[in-house]
């Protein structure tokens, strides 16, 4: 998953152009946690039909029809011969080196690029700082059973409803960058995110968590989708795989140690207090955005992006 979602950032300012790839991202959010609604819905059902065998194989098989799907798109599609010219030169740059590039050299390419594009450097950070929070990421089970003493149609509303908001919230992603400076909807989504964490730690009120939880996950979607399009559109195709994979391999050292100690807070202290700590974390670092003077560099609006070069 992790090869495949770099590739496909690498397509898809190919695809639909620079001044699409927020939009385009919120439609792949939104149509992903569609699919993640209804396959959740049918797997209870095909797991009791077909056995765990056959989910898999059928799992499996839609991932084999994609790959095939992809493979007419990028035949069919009238930026074919863009696509091949692009490689193309990115194969006769390589050539010119004498000496091929090491894994530990193009990491090191990638800190450097990190190093003179700030924007990207601190958002990174601050992407890192903020998997800080991931101590309820996994505990919304618990949070439900013994918070809220649900059962798990309750569980199964948490999650059907929080899914829906943020199906909502990509397909209305593009509007919202247009009109709001990132740096603000950043700072926005953030004061959401972590007050509504908090909240769900305080009130005993199912349907009043219910609410809160979309709030939670329709900020995190704004959150991930502006840090993914930035990505895409201000770095490098040739430096956006490390770049992310650098990203990636940060969170992967601060999210598991982040999730046992969370494990941990709730089964001695209680897991409300858990969502009350996480929600304050955010809401702490909610106004970085907009303080710093780097991040607040950061557009994705149309009509900036043709100066970011000069920003960056």
């Amino acid at each position: 998953m992790m090869l495949e979602g770099t590739s496909k950032n690498r397509l898809i300012p190919l695809f639909v152009g620079e001044e699409n790839v927020v939009k385009v991202n919120g439609y792949i959010s939104s149509s992903s946690n569609t699919a993640a609604l209804i396959g959740n819905s049918l797997g209870g059902g095909l797991l009791a039909i077909i056995s765990f065998a056959g989910v898999m194989f059928i799992h499996s098989g839609l991932y084999f029809l994609a790959a095939v799907m992809l493979l007419f798109l990028i035949k069919n599609d009238s930026t074919e011969n863009r696509i091949k010219n692009e490689q193309f030169k990115e194969k006769k740059e390589e050539k010119k080196k004498v000496n091929k590039n090491h894994f530990f050299n193009e990491l090191l390419d990638g800190f450097k690029l990190l190093k003179d594009n700030r924007p990207l450097l601190k958002l990174i950070i601050l992407s890192c700082v903020l998997n800080i929070a991931m101590l309820n990421s996994s505990l919304l089970v618990v949070l439900v059973s013994t918070h809220y003493q649900g059962s798990s149609a309750t569980f199964g509303f948490f999650n059907m409803f929080g899914v829906l908001s943020s199906i909502l919230v990509g397909l209305i992603i593009g509007k919202l960058t247009n009109k709001f400076r990132s740096s603000s909807l950043l700072t926005t989504s953030l004061i959401i995110n972590g007050t509504a964490t908090v909240l769900m730690g305080v009130t005993h009120s199912t349907v009043l968590g219910i609410m809160l939880n979309m709030l939670v996950l329709s900020s995190g979607t704004i959150l991930r989708i502006t840090f993914n399009s930035f990505m895409i559109i201000c770095v490098e195709d040739k430096f956006r795989g490390r770049i992310m994979s650098l990203a990636i391999a940060i969170s992967a050292i601060i999210v598991p140690l982040i999730s046992i100690l969370g494990g941990y807070l709730s089964d001695h202290l209680g897991i409300g207090l858990v969502y009350i700590l996480s929600g304050s974390w955010v809401i702490a670092w909610a106004l970085f955005p907009l303080i710093d003077k780097d991040i607040r560099t950061v557009n994705l609006e149309p009509h900036q992006r043709q100066n970011k070069s000069a920003v960056l």
